[in-house]
């Protein structure tokens, strides 16, 4: 599964001092469920904040993407509020939207805008 990878790629960096952060954005329900749990402990244990976007189709949300959401955010970091978001395809690349706000991902902590060179 794609977050065993992940996982493996974190293992395999040195603990530097630097931000660990992954960053899960899906359009549906992520398939490989039974997985998530064991692979959210090893990247806890591996000090990897993870965030998470559930990116919908349309303004508002259908049973699909709630049920997208009910798998992704319990696997995010805690505070859930600080590490998921649940944003139409529209908002995703909008100026204020979160991936212009993921300046660096190493400073960031949290959806919170950081403007490069303020570090």
């Amino acid at each position: 599964a794609g977050l065993d990878m992940v996982v493996g790629i974190f293992q395999d960096s040195p603990l530097d001092g630097r931000r660990r952060a992954l960053f899960i954005i899906t359009d549906g329900v992520i398939q490989d469920e039974s997985l998530l749990t064991s692979a959210r402990a090893k990247l806890s244990s591996q000090q990897v904040e993870v965030f998470g976007i559930v990116v919908r189709r349309f303004e508002t949300h259908t049973q699909l993407d709630s049920q997208a959401e009910e798998i992704l955010k319990p696997i995010t970091s805690t505070p859930h509020s600080d590490h998921f978001m649940n944003v139409d395809m529209n908002e995703l690349a909008d100026e204020d939207g979160p991936l212009t706000k993921m300046c660096d991902l190493m400073t960031v902590a949290s959806w919170e805008h950081m403007p490069c060179g303020k570090h």
